[in-house]
């Protein structure tokens, strides 16, 4: 049955459309008695339609974003992976929004974009608009390739944020034997298996054991949490190294059920299973950590100082003892995967074979994503320039450099005046002549020296003898 709400002083119909699918447009009523009767209307002329008594409109002029949206949801991304974390902010932004109830013909890229500008002022992150626009273009593009919309794709057309680009952490070399100790015993062949291969969470939970080859040194990637399918929608097969071998062995035989990293009951673990929480945790063991905040342990006090070790310190104001707390990297366990493409990179490993062993459909999302070079890398590459030994100036001559850019060169202009000597000089001679002469008539007045017009200006008695410069 129809139904109305009101919203920020507008009127939203809320009925089912020709398809059975319930929508909820925003109307022009300025009543709710108005906006009732739209919605009545809608919903009886739905109902017509979908009994076939009244001919069914042109989909294209009349379809709304709103409709697009809930359409592209429902046909075609409902069984795409991590589509339901993403669904409520789609309804919540593209479907009840008011761009929801936009006409399609009328969308273009301007509206797209001012769109994103109002999101953003509103308080979602570029990052996050970002994504809405993405999730609006791909709707189009799908309801271009059904059929129904032949019209341009105003969100391809429209113009991105610019945002930060994120740049994923990652671990060391010499950090993932120490991180992999301090991991829990029932998690540590889980986190093993995620840094040697790069590996999804989803794929860790739902990898069984017959898609881990032992004799055959592979392991079969082809679901994610629930889904029969990975994120890509592709099965792929990793190489298992000698290194990882252990870790699957033990799991293998040790976990019970047909997972390899079940939980303790035998079952898939659960999609919000921290695994982030335990991963921290292990990072401060290891010692893993950006420093040490030193909390003061007397009640109330609240003083934290942040420092580079746990040393003991105490707080000058009460003098009570300060307790370090470690505060680890900002890693996630998603920056496992970062780490494993990383250090491939860095070992020389082609971007061809990362891009594989990642699974990846584009190597530009490899190499953009997941390449974090670090500086040790840079050094390495700036290294190879390298041009002989370096040919520095002598000391004599950077002796004679120095002492030409700090002298002052003198011209003798009109009276013995003497001024620098240079474009500037001469262009002011007449300004600075008239200035001298005033000086040196001041001091004659005043001390009865004779202003002596020499390189170092310094004045001499009116009886000494005067310089080949002076007056």
């Amino acid at each position: 049955m129809a139904s109305v709400t009101e919203r920020n002083g507008k009127w939203y119909a809320k009925y089912k459309n020709r398809l059975g699918v319930t929508v909820r447009i925003v109307t022009t009523a300025r009543t709710k008695t108005e906006a009732k009767r739209l919605a009545d209307d809608l919903e009886r002329q739905a109902e017509r339609q979908r009994l076939g008594l009244d001919p069914t409109p042109n989909d294209a002029a009349q379809r709304t974003v709103g409709d697009l949206m809930r359409w592209w949801l429902t046909e075609v991304a409902a069984h795409t992976a991590g589509i339901e974390k993403s669904k409520g902010s789609i309804e919540r932004h593209l479907v009840l929004d008011a761009i929801g109830a936009v006409a399609l013909p009328s969308l273009d890229a301007r509206a797209v974009e001012s769109y994103l500008r109002r999101k953003v002022a509103e308080g979602l992150s570029a990052t996050t608009a970002n994504h809405l626009r993405g999730y609006l273009r791909s709707a189009i593009n799908e309801a271009r390739r059904a059929g129904q919309w032949q019209g341009a794709n105003a969100a391809a057309d429209a113009r991105p944020l610019k945002h930060a680009k994120f740049e994923g952490n990652a671990l060391r070399d010499e950090e993932v034997a120490p991180m992999l100790v301090a991991v829990p015993d029932d998690y540590r062949p889980m986190f093993a298996t995620a840094v040697y291969t790069g590996m999804r969470k989803g794929e860790l939970f739902a990898l069984q054991k017959r898609d881990v080859d032992l004799d055959a040194l592979t392991i079969r990637v082809r679901r994610s949490h629930g889904r029969d399918t990975t994120k890509g929608g592709k099965a792929a097969s990793i190489p298992i190294t000698p290194g990882l071998l252990p870790y699957l062995r033990h799991a293998i035989a040790h976990a019970p059920g047909h997972l390899v990293f079940p939980d303790d009951a035998g079952n898939r673990r659960r999609e919000d299973t921290k695994l982030t929480a335990v991963f921290k945790t292990a990072l401060k063991r290891a010692g893993i950590v950006d420093g040490y905040d030193h909390k003061c342990r007397r009640k109330g006090c609240g003083h934290i100082e942040r420092h580079p070790d746990g040393t003991a310190r105490r707080y000058p104001k009460c003098q009570m003892s300060l307790w370090p707390v470690e505060v680890p990297r900002p890693l996630r366990f998603h920056d496992l995967r970062h780490t494993t493409a990383t250090l491939l990179l860095k070992a020389g490993v082609s971007l061809a074979v990362v891009q594989k062993i990642l699974r990846h459909s584009d190597p530009r999302l490899t190499a953009n994503t997941y390449g974090h070079l670090e500086d040790a890398q840079l050094r390495a590459g700036l290294a190879h320039l390298d041009f002989g030994e370096a040919q520095l100036p002598s000391e004599s001559a950077a002796q004679t450099a120095q002492a030409a850019a700090g002298a002052t060169l003198l011209a003798v202009v009109g009276d013995g005046i003497v001024v620098p000597e240079g474009p500037l000089g001469v262009q002011d001679a007449a300004r600075r002549t008239d200035n001298a002469r005033r000086r040196a008539e001041k001091a004659l007045d005043s001390s009865g020296l004779k202003w002596c017009a020499r390189r170092d200006l310094n004045p001499q008695p009116s009886g000494s003898k005067p310089d080949a410069l002076s007056n």
